[in-house]
């Protein structure tokens, strides 16, 4: 697809008040620099937030427009980064994460990819080091600086590097570590993080719409990517391949980043597969230890947490997606929630942060002895899909149609 020209603006856009471990150069432990945060599974190290909701539910701070799309949000370094679809442009926004107030924008020409849900960039703008690195549906993969939003390099992942555009168009993130910017597009490729000169680049696993995840197994740091095959493992320095787990779904659907606890690794997807817990043996062959089909994590992930899984199971499109807990050591089903649907959920201060699909936040007790809501609160509209970010007591959420939201969740 020919490219237009790029455009970096600074935008002027008044805030509209209407009243979602590995080495991040300069991130804090307040930043949420990558997907699911700072060790990509989920956990923020946060405390002092709120008990529970007043009865008009927690102060939104304020709200900004931010076009179509599911990506998600990153904070760091005194900035909010995200991406929205507007008029025949993927924008990288950069807005003031206390005020709202806008920074600058980044566009660039795309399609919108619509195919059964709004459409728009599904990935997420990750920072490091005073750099942005973003991927489009269409596989361009580009660095910006993130002080002014202008473009440092990129690379056209199709047609350099042979990879192939899946039918909902990419949706995997970067991960950088050690000074190399990893992305997955079914290629999984690591350029240099400043130049980007190409490191490494692996054979083509087809995309599964995932991101890839550093892991130290064994006393062995690798890079795990869910994709459309299945979990593979690659050498994180060389890219050479360690060992592979087929997991094939229809249409090729793994969206879920894999979550590691000691020597064991939980995949979960939809479309008939559920989910699997495997053992990485010290040669990384890989034993699988349980299978069900009762727990199957969309595109969502899960928190893992004190030997038990919660997240969402079930297909998004559907009505009968529920909230659930599952026994980490077996995959039996502890119990289900149906008032929790179709969202994302993260974990801060002991508490588990849900949001529903349809806009609803939902403070949960993390406990395998049945669902415990401590607070609820109906904060947004339109379609919820996308997991929020945690940073310094303020929680950032988004809707499908283009609703960006920062909420206060510090304790009075």
């Amino acid at each position: 697809m020919p490219l237009m020209k790029i455009k970096t603006t600074i935008i002027a856009w008044g805030v509209l008040f209407i009243c979602f471990a590995p080495f991040i150069p300069q991130a804090s432990s307040a930043d949420w620099p990558t997907r699911r945060g700072l060790d990509q599974n989920g956990f923020s190290s946060e405390t002092g937030l709120i008990a529970e909701f007043p009865q008009e539910g927690p102060n939104v701070l304020w709200r900004q427009r931010i076009g179509t799309g599911f990506s998600s949000i990153t904070i760091a370094d005194g900035k909010l980064f995200t991406m929205g679809y507007i008029k025949g442009n993927d924008v990288i926004f950069c807005f003031d994460p206390v005020t709202g107030d806008p920074q600058w924008t980044y566009e660039y020409p795309t399609d919108i990819f619509d195919k059964s849900h709004e459409g728009g960039p599904s990935t997420t703008p990750v920072y490091a080091d005073g750099r942005v690195y973003a991927l489009s549906r269409i596989g361009l993969f580009q660095c910006v600086d993130a002080g002014n939003g202008e473009k440092l390099w990129s690379h056209d992942m199709v047609k350099e590097f042979g990879a192939e555009i899946p039918q909902w168009g990419f949706s995997g993130s970067a991960f950088v570590d050690g000074g190399r910017v990893i992305i997955g597009a079914g290629v999984i490729a690591a350029f240099d993080a400043k130049t980007g000169d190409l490191v490494w680049k692996t054979d083509d696993y087809k995309s599964g719409y995932s991101t890839p995840k550093p892991m130290t197994i064994h006393g062995r740091r690798v890079l795990a990517l869910f994709a459309g095959y299945g979990l593979v493992f690659v050498d994180l320095k060389t890219g050479a391949e360690i060992s592979k787990f087929k997991w094939p779904t229809k249409f090729e659907v793994n969206a879920c980043l894999p979550l590691l606890e000691g020597d064991r690794v939980f995949i979960s997807s939809e479309y008939g597969m559920g989910s699997a817990m495997l053992q990485v043996n010290e040669d990384f062959s890989l034993k699988t230890l349980w299978e069900t089909k009762d727990f199957s994590n969309h595109f969502n992930g899960s928190i893992w947490l004190d030997g038990y899984l919660y997240g969402y199971s079930g297909h998004y499109g559907r009505n009968d997606v529920d909230f659930r807990c599952v026994d980490a050591g077996s995959g039996d089903v502890i119990w289900k929630e149906p008032t929790v649907s179709r969202g994302s959920v993260l974990h801060a201060d002991g508490r588990l942060i849900a949001l529903t699909g349809e806009g609803e936040l939902v403070l949960v007790h993390p406990t395998p002895e049945g669902f415990t809501e401590i607070s609820r609160s109906h904060l947004l509209g339109g379609k919820c899909w996308t997991e929020p970010a945690l940073s310094n007591k303020k929680l950032y959420m988004r809707n499908a149609q283009g609703v960006l939201m920062c909420v206060d969740l510090g304790a009075a």
